[in-house]
């Protein structure tokens, strides 16, 4: 388009274009942090002796590796205990339950009194509780004994290490603790309009906090089914490979690709864009007048001297790209179509 060079009419003289619309695939960049691929934490339901633990804290183990092994003397010790007390809450559970099933004629014959006779179903629901209870704890030391060496489930690294050898360790109070870090995760949230625009094994490029300016290839490995209703956002992780160890859980990274989803980009001359205050803005002209409008851009790699608008413009505006050091808002303009 150009301007219009007609004689002085009061109106400013202003060079405009349409907005530039084109259908492309999108990059997007998105703040990740790394986690763990996996993480198995052991504890118990009920107080264990340990008796020796080859790893120590820090140290990679290899699957299948012992971890800990637990003192199959005293679970032993435990399992007579509990079967001894399972034998006494039987009998006394069969006793109650012929009283109450009999307790209206031992009523009549005065073997039981009426607080006996009244209180015999509580009784009986009490000891059924107690016999289900001790059953349970019967079937935890079995499974114990039955798994007294506890393996590796996967090569890791001991993050946690609360256990030596001959140290009784509390009910539910953690023993070890093994994180997968190779591959280690790369989390990230991803807006859900740009879900259709991945896939699983589809490569993202991941920059580390402390590694510079080098880049990482990674897989996406897992995307989640369901979606943030707060934010509208999914999780995405990709697997990073990390056979130095050098990546740990908890680091930032920023996470590079190009959307699979071709998507609507407006685009308009840099030239036509005014910055202020850190601000940006065009002038649109809407019946020969001029409008100030706030834009939101996006810095592209592309070298051309078109700059991307995320927000403020239709495909149908018109922008000033020469002149507008001379607008203001509702200026009214020349233009030659």
């Amino acid at each position: 388009m150009g301007c219009s060079r007609g004689p002085g009419n009061g109106k400013i003289p202003v060079t405009v274009e349409k907005v530039f619309v084109q259908e492309k695939q999108a990059d997007l960049s998105l703040s990740a942090r790394l986690e763990p691929a996996a993480k198995a934490t052991y504890t118990f339901p009920m107080e264990v002796k340990i008796d020796a633990v080859p790893v120590r804290l820090g140290e990679m183990v290899p699957q299948e590796n012992t971890l800990f092994e637990l003192d199959e003397l005293d679970l032993s010790l435990k399992m007579a205990g509990l079967k001894a007390k399972r034998q006494e809450i039987r009998a006394g559970l069969d006793k109650n339950k012929y009283f109450l099933e009999n307790r209206d004629r031992l009523l009549e014959e005065g073997k039981i009194d009426q607080v006996q006779y009244d209180a015999l179903e509580m009784e009986v629901k009490k000891t059924e509780a107690e016999w289900d209870h001790l059953n349970a704890e019967v079937s935890l030391i079995e499974n114990q004994t039955n798994e007294a060496v506890v393996r590796a489930p996967f090569t890791g690294i001991v993050s946690t290490l609360q256990a030596a050898a001959g140290t009784r360790i509390p009910a539910g109070e953690t023993i070890v603790t093994l994180v997968q870090i190779n591959p280690i995760h790369v989390t990230f949230l991803l807006p859900a309009e740009e879900a259709p625009g991945i896939t699983t094994d589809m490569p993202v490029q991941v920059k580390v906090e402390g590694f510079g300016e080098q880049a990482f290839s990674a897989p996406i490995v897992f995307i989640s089914p369901e979606i943030n209703t707060a934010d509208k956002t999914l999780e995405v992780k990709a697997a990073l490979s990390n056979e130095t160890y050098v990546l740990r859980g908890g680091l930032n990274a920023e996470v590079y690709f190009t959307s699979r989803r071709p998507r609507k980009i407006l685009s308009i001359p840099r030239r036509a864009v005014i910055t202020e205050a850190e601000k940006k803005s065009v002038f649109l002209i809407r019946q020969n007048k001029a409008w100030p409008v706030r834009i939101y851009t996006r810095e592209t790699t592309d070298p051309s001297d078109m700059v991307e608008v995320l927000e403020g413009l239709k495909e149908s505006d018109l922008v000033v790209v020469e002149g507008q050091e001379k607008l203001s808002a509702g200026a009214e303009v020349n233009l030659w179509r």
